[in-house]
């Protein structure tokens, strides 16, 4: 791949290797393309065949022109696409983490609240003491008398009692315990479930978006293509143009692509432009740390300006020398 720089300075990766030949000459009238003795009387008139027709090559710059400044802006788009997928992915992304985060808090009541349910589950499963058994008649066999066993009994029943008492109060506090435990989850329950809710309300219209972004990049990048597409079609067709006839009517190759001499010019103030601010930004920037500029500086296009200027010199001199080998 070879990066193409626009007119201003935005670099634009094209496939530049060049496509098959556009158009051959065919041996006749037959639909197939132009016969050679056509060619040269075309050629005298700065016209080459493309898409089934002679075409003057100031039309075919023209369109690489249009489809440069197209993809320039598409560019631009596309980096603009980027950056809101990025800052879409990053909200989702916080999103998920305060839902998360949010979660935990709930999520330890809610395990507590089953807990003391489990608990209190236990207690009322359970089952009450078990009822005492008591003596009778007037004595027994171990000599105590009615009065004593009455006594014994008494004691028995009063230790029954509480006993039954104390299991009545745990039940009662477990049955609380319960109700406590569930109204607790329930409302755990519910909470979650509107962190869950309100998580995927703030997600669906990023993800809309999302989505929807993701199908315009695509949409660019097609068209990106059939731009590139032209530059490729157009570049194939003027290479066969031989060269003194590229040269007389200013088509010149830069980059592998082709040229109008004015528009290489545009293009050299560009950078000339680029390459001034970029000196006066490393100035202010040595300013402030209260150093000076060394004379060594050179901006890292510098060579390239000075590589087109010498091209665009080359291409009016080549120009000329062709129009005057035409008189």
């Amino acid at each position: 791949m070879r990066v193409l720089l626009l007119k201003t300075g935005v670099a634009v990766v094209l496939l530049l290797a060049l496509a098959p030949a556009a158009w051959t000459f065919a041996q006749g009238p037959d639909g197939q393309g132009p016969a050679p003795s056509e060619v040269q009387a075309h050629y005298t008139k700065g016209e080459v065949w493309y898409d089934g027709a002679w075409v003057r090559m100031a039309k075919l710059l023209d369109d690489c022109r249009k489809a440069r400044k197209a993809i320039e802006a598409e560019v631009d788009d596309t980096a603009a696409t980027r950056d809101r997928v990025s800052n879409i992915t990053k909200t989702l992304a916080e999103m998920d983490a305060k839902y998360r985060a949010d979660r935990v808090p709930v999520e330890h009541d809610l395990a507590q609240a089953r807990e003391k349910g489990l608990q209190a589950a236990r207690v009322l499963a359970q089952p009450p003491p078990a009822k005492p058994s008591y003596s009778h008649g007037d004595g027994d066999r171990n000599g105590r008398s009615r009065a004593e066993i009455q006594r014994e009994n008494e004691r028995r029943q009063q230790q029954y009692q509480a006993a039954l008492n104390q299991y009545q109060e745990r039940r009662q506090q477990a049955q609380n315990n319960l109700n406590e435990a569930e109204s607790a989850a329930k409302q755990a329950a519910g909470k979650l479930e509107k962190l869950y809710a309100d998580y995927k309300a703030g997600q669906k219209p990023l993800l809309t978006e999302r989505t929807q972004v993701t199908q315009d990049a695509r949409s660019t990048q097609g068209r990106v293509g059939a731009h590139q597409s032209t530059i490729l079609r157009i570049a194939a067709v003027l290479a066969e143009a031989p060269e003194g006839v590229r040269a007389r009517f200013g088509v010149v190759e830069w980059q592998k692509s082709f040229w109008s001499i004015e528009e290489l010019k545009d293009l050299h103030t560009s950078l000339e432009a680029e390459i001034r601010a970029g000196r006066k930004e490393a100035e202010r920037g040595l300013a402030d740390k209260n150093q000076s500029m060394p004379s060594t500086w050179t901006h890292p296009r510098q060579a390239e300006a000075d590589a087109l200027k010498a091209r665009i010199a080359g291409a009016e001199a080549d120009m000329q020398k062709a129009e005057r080998a035409a008189e």
